[in-house]
């Protein structure tokens, strides 16, 4: 059994030179043949067929061996890249349920505050603060954007929330 490939180094390595006829040459040309491998595979086939039935599957063997360690590393790889993704995977999903429950905080929060909106109050800084780092909310204006969206969607008057939240 030739080996896969060139390998990795070639130990007391010699350069050679083949002679090629022109057709000989465009045929390696047109099927994009590497002479050296083939040179090589060629000799070992023939160095092989000249050994023992013993030598042969010692050698058979060996072949076995390299393959299925170039198996085992590339298992490895995959069961690493596989370790990763689900950790990658893991924190995603984490990141969702963090997000699902302030989600879900905010959305207890406006409709337990309604009633200051149907009292026709002013929103304070206060509140707003707290919208802002109790909440999560990058900005003031993306607090009182939620907020307004939020309130119309769940049925109050779009005047009384746009004085609400001072967006008139």
């Amino acid at each position: 059994m030739a080996t896969r490939g060139r390998p990795p180094t070639l130990k007391n390595r010699k350069t050679t030179s083949v002679s090629l006829e022109s057709w000989q040459d465009d045929y390696v040309k047109s099927r994009s043949i590497d002479l050296s491998k083939f040179v090589r595979d060629n000799l070992d086939a023939l160095i092989l067929a000249e050994k023992s039935t013993v030598e042969k599957l010692k050698h058979e063997n060996e072949e076995y061996r390299k393959i299925i360690q170039d198996y085992e590393i590339k298992i490895r790889q995959n069961e690493a890249q596989i370790k990763e993704l689900e950790e990658i995977q893991a924190m995603e999903i984490e990141e969702e349920k963090v997000f699902s429950e302030l989600e879900e905080k905010r959305r207890t929060h406006l409709k337990e505050y309604e009633r200051n909106v149907k009292r026709n109050d002013t929103c304070k800084k206060m509140w707003l603060d707290y919208l802002v780092e109790g909440l999560k909310f990058a900005s003031y204006e993306e607090a009182k954007f939620y907020a307004r969206t939020f309130w119309i969607e769940d049925g109050l008057d779009e005047a009384t929330v746009l004085s609400f939240l001072k967006l008139d």
